[in-house]
């Protein structure tokens, strides 16, 4: 019994360390990467490719958020959502929204952080759309070009690139957007060196897809229901600041007896409890 036991325990283990699962919902990239080859050893050391500080001390995969970043919301927030996405991604458009909600809905608590993460090889617009929000930055209008782009995902998803130009071009003066430089920006030498640049620092750090989402630092794993669960990661990201950093004074009198009432709604119940045994607890 005792060897069974062991089998049992040893099958849980390696179970519980496998990483090969398929990410419902999310763009998987085609790469010529040829992935690491384990280390030698490999006892003891089982952990999650994709948390960014999977043993203490041990410097994150993901540059700090910096000035260089497109940043809603204040810097002084407790909370920082960063997403790494793709404007062709059909998840990324859906999550979007949700994110921007959580600036109005918890306002000087938490701020988005985005990155683009365009996948070339698989989405043959999305490093227009990079070229397009970057354009507009130049005009301070980067967020409004954002929003648009997912808002209006189905209206040019399945356009060419040149009939996406043109969208593009006629998307500008809505968002007033002064046409003739936007135009020519996103032409220029610098912007389309930051779309490859994004494709390329994404791939650095073995990003697996788009969206890829992290709430202070730690990857939130993506699941069919993560748009539902998301704010509930964001709220437990609050708790945190509302937590105390040490425990209270001790001031339980062991000579004292000391009750608890639990009022409910079949009576109060009294609980006796025992300061002298266990003051800590008490």
């Amino acid at each position: 019994m005792r060897n069974l036991s062991a089998i049992i325990l040893l099958s849980l283990f390696l179970f519980s360390c496998s990483t090969t699962e398929p990410q419902p919902g999310m763009q998987t990239i085609p790469t010529n990467q040829v992935p690491p080859k384990p280390a030698a050893t490999q006892k003891n050391q089982c952990k999650d490719a994709r948390q960014p500080t999977p043993i203490p001390g041990e410097a994150s995969l993901f540059p700090q958020v910096t000035e260089q970043d497109h940043i809603l919301g204040s810097n002084s927030a407790y909370v920082t959502v960063l997403v790494y996405s793709d404007f062709q991604c059909l998840a990324c458009a859906k999550l979007a929204p949700l994110l921007h909600n959580f600036i109005s809905k918890y306002p000087g608590e938490v701020r988005l952080v985005f990155r683009h993460f365009p996948l070339l090889s698989m989405h043959d617009k999305a490093g227009l759309a990079v070229q397009a929000t970057e354009a507009a930055q130049l005009q301070g209008k980067f967020w409004e070009t954002h929003d648009l782009l997912f808002e209006k995902q189905a209206d040019w998803i399945n356009l060419t690139p040149s009939e996406f130009q043109l969208w593009l071009n006629k998307a500008s003066s809505p968002l007033n957007l002064d046409t003739t430089k936007f135009i020519a920006a996103m032409d220029t030498e610098e912007i389309k060196k930051l779309t490859q640049l994004a494709w390329e620092n994404g791939n650095k750090i073995n990003l697996p897809g788009s969206p890829v989402i992290l709430i202070n630092g730690e990857i939130i794993k993506w699941n069919v229901n993560l748009l539902d669960q998301l704010e509930g990661y964001v709220k437990l990201a609050l708790l945190k600041k509302h937590q105390y950093s040490t425990c209270p004074p001790h001031i339980i009198h062991t000579g004292k007896q000391y009750f608890a009432n639990l009022n409910t709604t079949k009576g109060t119940v009294r609980i006796k409890l025992f300061g002298s045994q266990s003051p800590i607890t008490v």
